[in-house]
């Protein structure tokens, strides 16, 4: 019965995460679900609380000729039967953890997570940032077992391996596979160290701000389903990215975020924790990359694999002068044979040119709606540039010359997220903006 109405709270939402069709996939929902028909034919996206219920039985789950999804993963979670005391289990001890993460801290652990769409970063109190591995996981075709997770998964990617499909769980920045996310966060957070506790804790995912309420839902419900015991908040991408490229956000003054990540990219205009302006883009670094697959086999018949798109992106950037030649390494497309083409600089920076305009486009028009009292604290602190994108060769110049406002890339820009997240709950400040699931 309860199935039954998940299944119909789903039907009626306007959009969910894609469901999960292939036989490892089969394989891994059933590690993730309860056994019986009903529920392991559900769609992997669920109200939260119908999850949480769903996933309760997670570390004891069996299917047919498989052990636990720990046994399987080889990471997994706390040994079945009883918990152990609470000094062997909580995050800050267990492990013999101490300064700011002992104590008091680390009998309620703090956790932020940016659950990105390239790579999940996990930041933890007293400890600092723990994970940061790509979004991606590996499963055997035939059996659905769990075989790699981020790097050594990602690694495989693109590459085809026999019987082993991987699966990027995340698509512009949100779920779209929710049961492959939630055996990719139970991984990481198990080489994390981290394990439930009898107290509850802080856990804060970023979300980006164009996210639907289905979407949210999804991002708590993955989070929930590895039953921290935990109170989980979401935070718009730019409050945390605004916190770690180092404004002050609890005095009220105006800043300026451009977070190009991965699948997304936020442009937002704050007054201290809140949001004044924002434009969310599903144009962002992965979009890049398809432009140069594209340019490249139209000009030279060569298909190029993600990594080489991406060397030839960060090589050549939206520079001007984008002169010289860069060799790809690909599969001639006529032949099917691999070869070495010189690509020059000019066609990798006309093929970026669309979604780099796009960008700088999203900052004008929000720029031309800006109040006059956030004008001047904007251009003294300057329009800031984080994520990965920020590293995109000439994309800062290309905002400052079309915003006559000084570009500032972040330190450590790919890190700005995790790290305003964490900052934000370390702080205890800026918790009214999130936004509970």
């Amino acid at each position: 019965m309860a199935c039954a109405q998940a299944a119909a709270k789903v039907a009626a939402s306007a959009s969910t995460p894609t469901a999960t069709t292939s036989a490892s996939r089969d394989g891994l929902a059933e590690l993730i679900a309860p056994a019986g028909p009903a529920c392991a034919r559900r769609p992997p996206m669920v109200e939260t609380s119908v999850l949480v219920m769903l996933t309760a039985s997670l570390a004891a789950s069996r299917s047919p000729g498989r052990g636990s999804l720990a046994e399987i993963s080889g990471f997994g979670v706390l040994p079945d039967g009883p918990l152990k005391r609470p000094e062997d289990t909580i995050l800050g001890t267990a492990n013999g953890i101490s300064g700011k993460g002992a104590g008091a801290m680390g009998l309620r652990a703090s956790v932020a997570i940016d659950l990105g769409t390239v790579n999940t970063l996990v930041s933890v109190a007293g400890r600092g940032l723990v994970i940061e591995e790509p979004s991606a996981i590996a499963l055997d075709r035939a059996t659905g077992r769990v075989t790699a997770v981020g790097t050594a998964a990602d690694a495989l990617a693109g590459k085809e391996p026999q019987y082993i499909e991987v699966i990027h769980p995340l698509r512009d920045g949100v779920i779209a596979e929710l049961d492959a996310s939630v055996a990719m966060l139970q991984a990481f957070l198990r080489r994390a160290r981290l394990h439930r506790s009898p107290l509850r804790s802080s856990v804060v995912v970023c979300v980006p701000s164009g996210a639907t309420g289905v979407e949210r839902r999804s991002l708590a419900a993955a989070v929930e389903a590895l039953r921290l015991h935990s109170v989980v908040r979401l935070i718009d991408e730019p409050v945390a990215a605004a916190a770690g490229a180092g404004f002050d956000l609890a005095d009220g003054s105006g800043g300026f975020i451009v977070d190009v990540g991965g699948g997304t990219t936020e442009a937002a205009l704050l007054a201290g924790r809140h949001v004044v302006r924002v434009q969310s883009l599903r144009v962002a670094g992965n979009a890049m990359d398809e432009t140069i697959v594209q340019a490249v086999r139209a000009e030279y018949g060569l298909l190029l694999g993600r990594n080489g798109a991406r060397s030839l992106k960060m090589a050549v950037g939206v520079a001007a002068d984008a002169a010289g030649w860069v060799e790809a390494v690909g599969v001639d497309a006529a032949r099917r044979t691999p070869r070495a083409q010189q690509v020059p600089g000019w066609l990798v920076a006309q093929a970026l040119e669309h979604p780099v305009a796009t960008i700088v486009g999203s900052v004008q028009e929000i720029l031309s709606d800006i109040p006059p009292n956030l004008a001047e604290d904007v251009v003294r602190g300057k329009i800031r540039l984080a994520g990965g994108g920020a590293l995109l060769p000439g994309l800062a110049d290309r905002i400052e010359a079309a915003t006559g406002i000084p570009v500032l890339v972040v330190d450590d820009p790919l890190r700005c997220v995790v790290r305003g997240a964490a900052e934000i709950l370390e702080r205890g400040d800026g918790l009214e903006g999130t936004r509970p699931d």
